[in-house]
């Protein structure tokens, strides 16, 4: 598993890299002293797992994050739990405080190789945590009926409230399970049993018309063709 680690001390840096040739089974590609550096590192780079520092000048690893339309698998390093919520919001594997001993990273490593190498998809009693009034809220993803895009932030709906969540869609393709939601528009993810009824341009999920868009067409009404 490629990895990438990035921290703007010098030590931590050092200790890092020791940790990481200690646990074994990852192949550290590059080190980083800012996440400037690292996010122009994995524009030509992808890795499967970051070890990644949160307070750093020019831009903090959580900004990094927000940034990559694509995160790997990520563990966080930070010395002040005030992170945690932003950092769970992004959907990090782990979370440590410095200065960290090697058996809490191992932890965490080990959580990495879990992640990477089975993720089962989430089944109907499963839920996602979002952030909302700087607390974790725990959502069934039954209660979903759609989501949609809202600039930098998603727009959560179920049949009673709505939830505006910082995220992308891409994020949210990945926390869901493939089995019951599907992209539909650019702008839209949808709960298919939350479908009233479609057609080849649109669909409807309780009173909400939604536009389905023209390179997601095939792929969603093959879904009902199976049906």
């Amino acid at each position: 598993m490629r990895c990438l680690l990035v921290d703007d001390d010098a030590l931590a840096r050092l200790i890092l890299e020791q940790y990481v040739q200690r646990f074994g089974g990852f192949e550290i590609v590059g080190t980083c002293s800012s996440a400037i550096e690292a996010r122009t590192f994995l524009q030509s780079n992808p890795v499967d797992a970051l070890f990644l520092d949160v307070e750093m000048p020019g831009m903090t690893g959580l900004e990094l994050l927000y940034l990559l339309p694509e995160p790997p698998a990520t563990v966080l390093f930070t010395s002040k739990k005030e992170y945690a919520v932003d950092a769970f919001e992004v959907d990090v594997v782990d979370y440590l405080l410095k200065p960290v001993p090697y058996s809490r990273f191992a932890q965490a490593a080990e959580r990495v190789v879990r992640h990477l190498s089975a993720e089962p998809a989430p089944s109907e009693e499963d839920y996602v945590y979002i952030k909302t009034n700087g607390k974790l809220v725990k959502l069934h993803l039954r209660e979903i009926a759609y989501i949609e895009a809202q600039g930098d932030y998603v727009l959560i709906c179920t049949p009673t409230e709505q939830h505006l969540v910082h995220g992308t869609m891409k994020a949210m393709e990945r926390k869901l399970p493939c089995d019951d939601f599907a992209r539909v528009h650019r702008s839209y993810i949808v709960r298919l049993d939350r479908i009233d009824n479609l057609d080849t341009t649109s669909l409807v999920v309780g009173r909400t018309t939604i536009s389905i868009g023209a390179s997601y067409r095939n792929d969603v009404l093959a879904r009902f063709e199976t049906f």
